[in-house]
């Protein structure tokens, strides 16, 4: 499950005040606060995942042409050598 659906389902569960009913009511607000600050929270957490997964993307692409230009080093290298 990723970030945004737990976000949406934390701010479908806050949203629910009026199942509460005359007991709830000493609760539903600190209730729908807590569902609140978990979907906002939530809500930061999948965007920063998305940033640092961005970032091993790039990682492994510089990676790979890394690899790939020293496999070229050597390919030319074992040319030269007769090999």
């Amino acid at each position: 499950m990723n970030a945004a659906a737990i976000a949406a389902v934390a701010s479908e569960a806050g949203a629910a005040e009026t199942t509460w009913g005359l007991p709830g009511l000493c609760f539903a607000e600190a209730y729908a606060e807590g569902c609140a600050e978990l979907s906002d929270l939530t809500g930061r957490l999948g965007a920063s995942i998305g940033r640092h997964a961005d970032g091993l993307r790039r990682c492994a692409a510089t990676y790979a042409q890394a690899d790939a230009d020293i496999a070229a080093e050597f390919e030319q290298l074992a040319a030269e050598a007769g090999a």
